[in-house]
């Protein structure tokens, strides 16, 4: 093996010559697994070193390993031996020790350690730890320990559990320097950001065990995502989204990440079918999971810290990491998104590398002509090869996702760590929305901050937006988005119950009715606002010519699709809801929406069969969104099919669904026969009913199933008076055939404008 600086010689015995790095050399197979983690370390070793006569060979890596396995006592003596056959040499080991002792005992473990040879585990399933985290199930093993959840009982939530190697333990700077670095990390709290509890020890058979706590995510990663479906653009954009704020709080503290990629991105299913993206594993303690990408891991020096198909050039010639090293690494990841590939591919860690460094990276526009040009320039960007030519934060990486065409002003950073921002980060991110001519930048910056909160589907983000849109507003009476924006988020705080109805309705509709008469020809403008009428039990009738308008104006508009299309169906007129859907189908085959909504028509119009096929494509579809699942379990339930059922509900609360699942646990409980359990799970309902928690027609099924129609009937009308839209549905929801002709149900009917 012989490496040269003016040239090095392949398999044919020829030389490789020209370009950036003509030092690049040729490395054999026949190189043990316990060495073969060394190459990448060699590689960069060369191509950082300053230019040298001396011509390395596999001797220098004989040497090399017979001084790291000699006791730490004859190191010098050998170094010393070498030093006087030959100071060149002496010097190239000294330096290689150096990087060796800074990556610690990593670098001496095979790179791929098959399933079966994996250590014995440290904790079993049912085992107490520390006397407060009970273990339920091995996540997986990586290089610094082994991953578990347990259950917190001190505080009565589920965490993830990482043990910490002894050999790691053993380390004397290991502790002192994790508490510190433990303590930085739990400053960072973002939503999108795994939260770092703690550093426990506790006593196992006599020996002392570390380890840490932090959050459990039960989504997949981003990387086993990508296995299975390729994301719409606007999926990806909501998932670059996130991650962008993730990665600009943490460069708003001071932290740089080093191994951002997509198997340290989780998926997070969220009550709503989306995902929340929580960026993982930084700081200390990364796991390599069983399957991923190799990664050189070195927490001190922060010499070749990664994963070589996410690292930087400068990082794989030695430098530390950095934002630029960062927003490289995003780079990848949304090249990932699009391509499901990585800009540079190789056999080994070596050619990855090798690849990066010889070659600009390709454009995504190659491999998928139908990306647009905001990401392709977004992307292109982050790939730059040198740090000063890239953007300069997530922030200007997101402006060039939404099309700006050059980077935004530095005034909105202030001096400080890692360039430090002058707002919280979380509001650093933008979104695409209609701007218009004519809005100041402070304007335009709300309008696209308002659209971020609104995504984040929590009560103070909908304050949040509700804020941002209504100071656009102020400064813009007359623009139209601005307040068809402010109705959304009035009426997302009214849906999801974080604020009075009938005060969040009022206020949604009346900004509706705004932005329609500042812009009636906007499609986007008059689909919020029929929507939210369509929402409101003692105006929903009136929603349909505005709806008609939008859809001549937006047809291809997936999400306008599927409101309508939930009208027609509570409207009973479910074959042109149908019809409508499958238009809609037929240009969006992917759209959650589109899909949710035909299983929900199909259930609607008594089509069973049909409704558990839809079903059953939707979780085929969207296999990790709890909704799915719940909607399925209800299509099994009418087949009949209780026991698979029962497996959909379990899966659903394995992804999140939380108490969503406890209605379909008392109507699966009935259809079993098992009225006793559907009576007490009832009980539960009520109580949630009582707080706010549960919709009226939710609630009202419940008491159907277990004989209780009266108190159904009333449900149903304290959710009218509550201005609860839930009860909308009842009319048509197959729960309810039986009471439709009865006097009371009539008279709720009438009240909801129809003709009973």
């Amino acid at each position: 093996m012989w490496l040269s600086r003016s040239g090095c010689r392949g398999p044919d015995g020829g030389h490789r010559r020209g370009g950036p790095f003509a030092g690049a050399c040729y490395l054999p197979e026949a190189v043990s697994s316990g060495r073969n983690n060394l190459l990448l370390v060699l590689y960069s070793h060369i191509v950082s070193a300053e230019p040298s006569p001396l011509l390395l060979h596999s001797d220098l890596a004989d040497m090399l390993f017979d001084i790291i396995e000699a006791p730490v006592s004859e190191r010098e003596l050998r170094l010393h031996s070498i030093r006087q056959a030959s100071p060149e040499t002496a010097v190239e080991l000294e330096r290689l020790l150096q990087c060796h002792d800074a990556a610690g005992e990593f670098l001496l473990r095979p790179a791929d350690l098959p399933d079966d040879e994996l250590p014995q585990r440290v904790l079993s399933s049912g085992l107490l730890l520390a006397e407060r985290f009970l273990i339920e199930q091995f996540l997986g093993a990586g290089g610094f320990g082994e991953v578990y959840l347990a259950l917190d009982q001190d505080l009565g939530r589920r965490v993830a559990i990482k043990t910490i190697r002894p050999s790691s333990m053993a380390r004397p700077d290991f502790i002192d320097r994790s508490k510190e670095e433990i303590r930085a990390a739990r400053a960072v709290a973002h939503r999108n950001l795994c939260r770092l509890y703690d550093l426990h020890r506790a006593t196992l058979n006599g020996a002392e065990i570390i380890f840490l706590s932090m959050e459990w995510i039960c989504g997949p990663t981003l990387a086993e995502y990508l296995r299975e479906r390729v994301p719409t653009e606007s999926e990806a954009y909501g998932m670059a989204e996130q991650l962008l704020a993730g990665v600009a709080e943490l460069h708003s503290r001071g932290v740089i990440h080093c191994d951002l990629k997509s198997s340290n991105v989780m998926l997070d299913p969220e009550p709503d079918g989306g995902h929340r993206v929580v960026v993982t594993d930084f700081g200390m303690a990364r796991m390599k999971p069983l399957g991923g990408q190799d990664t050189l891991t070195v927490l001190q020096s922060g010499w070749a810290a990664g994963t070589p198909a996410y690292m930087a050039p400068e990082q794989l010639r030695g430098a530390k990491g950095s934002v630029a090293s960062d927003l490289h690494a995003v780079g990848v990841i949304l090249f990932e998104l699009r391509t499901r590939r990585v800009p540079f591919e190789g056999d080994s860690p070596l050619d990855i590398a090798m690849a990066r460094l010889e070659h600009d990276a390709p454009s995504v526009r190659r491999f998928d002509r139908t990306v647009s040009k905001p990401w392709d320039r977004a992307i292109a960007a982050c790939l730059e090869r040198k740090p000063e030519d890239r953007p300069g934060s997530a922030l200007e990486v997101m402006a060039l996702l939404n099309g700006e065409r050059r980077a935004l002003s530095r005034r909105w950073f202030v001096a400080g760590a890692a360039a430090a921002v002058g707002v919280p980060a979380g509001y650093l991110v933008w979104s695409r929305l209609e701007q218009g001519d004519g809005l100041s930048l402070a304007a335009r910056r709300s309008m696209q901050l308002g659209a971020m909160f609104l995504r984040d589907r929590n009560r103070q983000s909908f304050e949040s937006a509700v804020q941002e849109y209504s100071s656009v507003t102020r400064a813009f009476p007359d623009y139209a988005p601005a307040w068809a924006g402010l109705a959304d988020a009035y009426s997302s705080l009214n849906g999801f119950g974080f604020a009075d109805t009938r005060e969040m309705l009022r206020k949604a509709t009346e900004a509706g009715r705004r932005a329609v008469e500042l812009d009636p020809r906007n499609g986007r403008v008059l689909g919020v606002y029929a929507r939210n009428l369509s929402m409101n039990v003692r105006h929903w009738l009136e929603a349909e010519p505005y709806f008609v308008k939008a859809m001549r104006l937006s047809p291809d508009d997936p999400r306008l699709t599927a409101w309508y299309a939930a009208h027609l169906g509570r409207l009973a007129r479910y074959r042109e809801a149908l019809e409508l859907l499958q238009r809609g189908l037929d240009a969006h085959p992917d759209d959650l929406a589109l899909n949710y909504q035909l299983a929900t028509e199909y259930l609607r119009a008594g089509r069973l069969g049909d409704f558990e096929a839809a079903s059953r494509e939707l979780v085929r579809l969207f296999f990790d969104k709890p909704l799915c699942r719940l909607t399925l379990a209800r299509a099994l339930e009418f087949s009949g099919k209780l026991d698979e059922a029962e497996g959909e509900i379990q899966e659903a609360e394995r992804l999140g669904a939380g108490g969503a699942a406890v209605q379909l646990r008392v109507t699966l409980a009935a259809a079993r026969g098992r009225m006793e359990l559907a009576r007490r799970l009832a009980v539960q309902v009520g109580q949630k009913w009582d707080r706010g928690e549960v919709e009226a027609v939710q609630f009202a099924v419940v008491c159907l199933v277990t004989g209780q129609d009266h108190k159904a009937i009333e449900i149903l009308n304290e959710g009218f008076n509550r201005e609860d839209s839930s009860v909308l549905y009842a009319p048509t929801y197959i729960y309810f055939a039986r009471l439709r002709h009865t006097e009371e149900f009539v008279r709720f009917a009438r009240r909801l404008g129809l003709p009973g």
